[in-house]
């Protein structure tokens, strides 16, 4: 299947959850004086213009970056403000310097950003019109960047098998699928397996979404079997909507919150984006709770 569109739900809550992770450990990558490779394995068009025509797309928008933006000032200035807060509301509002929301970024935006001289970034999407669409957005940035930017009309799955390991020996894997198929888990476990063995050293972050007991039961069984395979740690952390939540005027239908798996999670990461997330439930989302465990650490 083929019939996600990821603008109808760009700039959710699930997105500001999944590039404020991107965000902490692309700052870890940056900081060390080495090269670095990412690979997004579905990155949809790169990033969205918002207007009118996105109209439903509006109320899923009030869940994440809609308030975010709005209140990035007001958050900032408390004395108790996770740093992660303002190193990516900076990054937001450079996207929209007229102080109104009109770009919604997507991950592979926000992966570019983080491209150094000696860095390299490839960005697949499957979907025929929507790789079209990533080609033209990203047309510009790509010449800018002198060719740093790799883009794939491939299956995200099967891409890493070319790509790892890569020759800057560090990096980041990002995988975040529709959730379409029913296979979805599995393909992610098969990725995983594959890449593993080419890069075992990488950093993965995998989403998922929160839906009912049935979607647990793949997510566990994800979980079984990424920790048969050879890594250091795998760190888990969800992301709960506020409880009864009425559809019509929440846009979420089945969506209780948002998930995110990483295998070899920077050193201190998980403090600051436990910090970050408790501080958007207490001053801006009032209601979300927020949950994250070791699945597997290193000694």
């Amino acid at each position: 299947m083929l019939s996600y569109l990821h603008k109808f739900h760009a700039g959710n809550f699930a997105d500001l959850h999944k590039q404020f992770i991107l965000t902490e450990i692309l700052g870890y990558l940056q900081d060390k004086n080495k090269p670095f490779s990412m690979i997004d394995t579905h990155g949809g068009e790169g990033y969205y213009p918002f207007s009118s025509k996105l109209a439903k797309n509006y109320r899923e928008l009030q869940s994440g970056l809609g308030p975010f933006f709005n209140q990035i000032n007001v958050l900032a200035q408390h004395a108790e403000c996770p740093k992660l807060i303002q190193a990516y509301g900076d990054l937001l509002k450079s996207w929209n310097p007229n102080a109104v929301l009109e770009t919604l970024p997507g991950s592979p935006l926000l992966l570019s950003h983080f491209l150094r001289k000696d860095s390299h970034l490839a960005i697949c999407e499957k979907h025929p019109s929507v790789f079209f669409a990533l080609t033209n957005n990203f047309s510009a940035l790509k010449l800018k960047l002198n060719s740093k930017i790799a883009l794939l009309n491939s299956d995200g799955y099967q891409t890493p098998k070319a790509l790892l390991p890569p020759k800057e020996k560090r990096g980041l894997i990002f995988i975040d699928p529709s959730y379409e198929e029913k296979s979805e888990y599995e393909n992610i476990a098969k990725c995983l397996t594959e890449s593993i063995k080419r890069f075992s050293t990488g950093i993965y972050v995998i989403w998922y979404p929160i839906l009912n007991m049935r979607a647990r039961d793949g997510l566990e069984w994800l979980i079984r079997q990424i920790l048969k395979l050879p890594i250091q740690s795998l760190w888990q952390q969800e992301w709960l909507l506020e409880p009864g939540l009425k559809p019509e005027t929440s846009g979420f239908h089945s969506l209780k919150g948002s998930g995110l798996l990483c295998i070899h999670l920077p050193w201190q990461a998980s403090e600051h984006l436990n910090l970050t997330l408790n501080y958007l439930n207490a001053h801006l989302f009032p209601g979300r709770t927020l949950k994250q465990t070791w699945l597997k650490q290193s000694d």
